[in-house]
């Protein structure tokens, strides 16, 4: 990546798209706080992410940041709810069990709660995992390719959840897709090609 500057408002949806190699998963990467930037620094909820620790890191992933990785990142042992409510209970939330449920609910496989990932579909795996970043109620969401493994209906009904997130609750939520279909409800779409970021 070449000299990449992006600001994303409160309240808004951000889609980026850009070929396969173009660096799209190295950019989440350096959001998440996952990697560093070679120059510059990435600022979130107030807070540069250069000078947290990784403590503070892994402590903002489990409330104010949410994540939805492309392999979905389900912990293998446990089962769909557990999966949900397991970063809640790490991070001290009193309504934990209620939060999962209506998560998983939400995103209509609350009958597979009690099911491992390995017994799920791709598609369900994938509704878990957006389920889990919905419980944190997070002030910032990223996500890579989180619709990826649906369907044309479960995408809607997930992108509109997304939507929902940032104009009602006042999530940025920041996304990569290659679905040209998902552009329709973001505010601003960015492209990035050959490392360097353009306004589609």
């Amino acid at each position: 990546m070449k000299d990449v500057s992006l600001t994303c408002e409160p309240g808004t949806l951000t889609i980026l798209r850009g070929p396969s190699g173009s660096g799209k998963s190295s950019l989440f990467s350096v959001l998440a706080g996952i990697a560093l930037p070679d120059l510059g620094d990435v600022q979130m909820c107030g807070r540069k992410l250069s000078r947290m620790s990784e403590r503070e890191k892994t402590a903002m992933r489990r409330g104010d940041l949410a994540l939805i990785f492309q392999a979905y990142n389900l912990l293998p042992s446990l089962s769909a709810f557990e999966n949900v409510i397991y970063p809640l209970r790490r991070a001290g939330v009193k309504d934990a069990g209620a939060r999962a449920w209506a998560a998983l609910k939400h995103l209509e496989v609350e009958h597979r709660a009690d099911l491992r990932p390995g017994l799920l579909s791709g598609g369900e795996q994938q509704r878990v995992a957006v389920a889990r970043a919905l419980a944190l109620k997070p002030k910032v969401l990223l996500g890579d390719e989180p619709t990826g493994a649906l369907d044309s209906d479960n995408t809607v009904h997930v992108m509109r959840t997304l939507r929902h997130m940032a104009v009602n609750d006042g999530t940025t939520v920041f996304i990569i897709s290659h679905d040209p279909s998902v552009t329709a409800y973001a505010d601003q779409v960015l492209e990035l090609r050959e490392g360097r970021l353009t306004h589609a």
